[in-house]
């Protein structure tokens, strides 16, 4: 059972509880309007409205989805990263537009909403593919819900449908709106180019001490040295303790057979009579004749198609209905199936007998159970260390102290900038990954040892053992540095005005691309087919799309690119108006997009006049005090 309820919260119907939550804020805009003197509810929008504790449900419900989706998030880091004030706007605008909508007589039925719930093949019993009124209640209550809250919460989202068809089903861009768009669009132009590099301004001689001191002079804040600290790092996970962990043999035989039956045999055979009919009405009486435990050789007559005593594995069953039935963990000696439609046959089955799978030998899998068991008590021990830790703190001990008590590797680093970048410029990944190492190492004093710092499975210490404050250091330290940064900052200004030359050549010379580019021993390349803002990838180099739509037939410009030291030169050979078909077939795609950007912006000033229409109030206060609960609490 317990495996059966992680499927159906990993299912869709986890993402329809929780998507009928968030609705689109692209679609709803949100004002801000705030006043007290609510009484219990923290918005109230005419006949409808929320309190704080529903409101804390919703958010409870929020944070589970994102555990759901392997993502965690705290409640404060709710607050802090604006998740708690969107969830509000989110909630109030629901209201806002339930409220107008109950007002005007918009509102989904309960006997509509019911039958939608009982024909939701997610509350369906495996076995009988009914409906299961218990196995319902159980999902609601695991996803936090009732009920009556779920009932509620399909009504308003059908009510909310109705209500955003109603107001734009009639909406239409105008036609001479989307064919501009699309000749817009549609528009496509020829290029042509070439591409020059480093090589081809020739040797630059090296730069003479004055150059490089002047370079220095005029550069001298790029060349400061940041405050660097020496830290030591005491880094404790789970694994640092694996090799501690001592389990006998005995300990480890104990687990087979307690979990052989489970994880260590082969696929177990079950062994199920089917009976196949020729109606359903037939196939319902032979499920009634199977539960009461029938013999399958009285299955006879011209109703009966088929009957059959088989033997399978899971994978054997073709049937995927009956696969599921036979097999489940909830699946018992006795249990019936069906009727189950195949084309123009019904199917009705029977599970008669479970045998279990051929065990693997214990030497095949002590390996594994020894593993996963010294991987479990280390994970029990670094808890432990965790708590530890604060009376290693306490006690005055240093870092590498600590760090034979605790068992765990303690590193030291060269002097580091913020960003874990030594003085040559290199960098440490691993501190480099980790900001918040970094940050308690600039943040304590020498000797101070930090509060742990905790990792995805990992918690660090951190310890100064020296500051070095900022500095410049001398051109003579620096030489070989300051000379690479000449040396590059002077090829890359002379290829830019070297290509910028070749552009006067071109432009303002009159010589051709090709003549140009020959004389350089280039080769002209040309798109392989116009370029339209619609129609561009792989063309022509990404760079030259930009300026190419901005320019003029005939124009001649650079761009970066595409390698580290390349310049790019292009000219704009023709501008093509667009062709009939072309604006025909982007016509309908515009339309699409501007209907439904006409929508949001509709739907945006409708919910501006149902907050007037039904005096829409909303207590901020009351928000800003749950937020700031959450920040006392933790």
């Amino acid at each position: 059972m317990l495996t059966m309820m992680r499927e159906l919260l990993r299912s869709k119907l986890a993402g329809i509880l929780f998507g009928l939550i968030i609705v689109s804020m692209a679609v709803w805009g949100v004002t801000d309007i705030f006043t007290g003197s609510l009484g219990s509810q923290v918005v109230k929008a005419g006949p409808r409205g929320f309190t704080m504790s529903e409101f804390d449900v919703r958010v409870e419900q929020f944070l589970q989805r994102q555990r759901d989706q392997g993502g965690i998030m705290s409640r404060r880091e709710a607050v802090e990263q604006g998740a708690i004030d969107q969830l509000f706007a989110v909630q109030a605008s629901r209201m806002a537009n339930l409220g107008y909508a109950k007002s005007i007589g918009v509102e989904a039925t309960t006997d509509n909403v019911w039958e939608s719930v009982r024909a939701n093949p997610e509350f369906s019993d495996p076995i009988t593919n009914s409906f299961d009124a218990d196995l319902y209640r159980r999902v609601l209550r695991s996803n936090q819900f009732t009920p009556e809250m779920y009932l509620r919460l399909l009504q308003d989202e059908t009510t909310l449908s109705v209500l955003r068809g109603g107001f734009s089903a009639a909406l239409r861009p105008p036609r001479a709106y989307t064919d501009l768009q699309a000749t817009y669009l549609a528009e496509s132009r020829d290029l042509s180019w070439f591409v020059v590099d480093r090589a081809d301004i020739g040797e630059v001689p090296p730069p003479t001490e004055e150059e490089l001191q002047e370079f220095y002079d005029d550069n001298i804040d790029a060349f400061r040295v940041p405050e660097r600290r020496v830290i030591s790092v005491l880094s404790l996970s789970p694994s640092d303790f694996v090799h501690t962990v001592d389990v006998s043999t005995e300990d480890l035989r104990a687990i087979y057979e307690a979990q052989k039956a489970q994880r260590f045999s082969g696929p177990e055979t079950r062994h199920f009579v089917e009976v196949i009919t020729r109606s359903e009405v037939a196939a319902r009486d032979a499920f009634g004749r199977l539960a009461g435990g029938a013999d399958p050789s009285s299955f006879t007559g011209d109703a009966v198609a088929a009957v059959n005593a088989r033997a399978a594995v899971r994978s054997e069953v073709a049937n995927q209905e009956l696969a599921e039935a036979m097999f489940s963990d909830t699946a018992r000696i006795g249990s019936v199936v069906g009727p189950i439609r195949q084309g123009d046959l019904w199917l009705v089955a029977r599970l008669d007998e479970i045998v279990p799978g051929t065990p693997v030998p214990f030497e095949e899998v002590s390996g594994l159970i020894r593993e996963e068991f010294a991987r479990a008590e280390a994970d029990n021990l670094y808890q432990q260390a965790e708590i530890g830790i604060f009376d290693l703190i306490g006690a005055g001990l240093t870092l590498r102290e600590m760090g034979e008590e605790l068992g765990a590797p303690v590193m030291t680093y060269v002097p580091l900038s913020q960003r874990a970048r030594m003085e040559d410029g290199r960098v440490i990944p691993a501190l480099a990954n980790n900001p918040a190492v970094m940050q308690a190492a600039f943040d304590g004093r020498i000797g101070q040892v930090s509060d742990p710092i905790e990792g995805t499975d990992q918690l660090f210490l951190v310890e100064v053992q020296a500051i070095l404050p900022p500095r410049t250091p001398a051109l003579s330290e620096i030489h070989d540095r300051v000379e690479a940064a000449y040396v590059a900052n002077r090829d890359a200004e002379g290829l830019t005005n070297f290509a910028r030359g070749l552009v006067e050549e071109i432009d303002l010379e009159g010589r051709s691309m090709s003549e140009v580019a020959e004389a350089l021993g280039k080769t002209v390349e040309t798109s392989a087919r116009p370029i339209s803002r619609a129609n561009y990838e792989g063309v022509v180099p990404t760079g030259i799309l930009v300026p190419a739509f901005g320019a003029e037939a005939g124009d001649v410009f650079t761009v970066p690119g595409p390698g580290a030291d390349q310049v790019t030169i292009a000219r704009l050979d023709a501008i093509n108006p667009p062709n009939s078909s072309d604006v025909t077939m982007l016509g309908s795609l515009v339309g699409s997009e501007i209907q439904q950007s006409l929508e949001t912006d509709l739907m945006r000033a409708m919910e501006n006049e149902f907050r007037e229409a039904v005096e829409f109030r909303a207590n901020g206060a009351a928000l800003e005090a749950y937020k700031q609960q959450i920040l006392d609490q933790q």
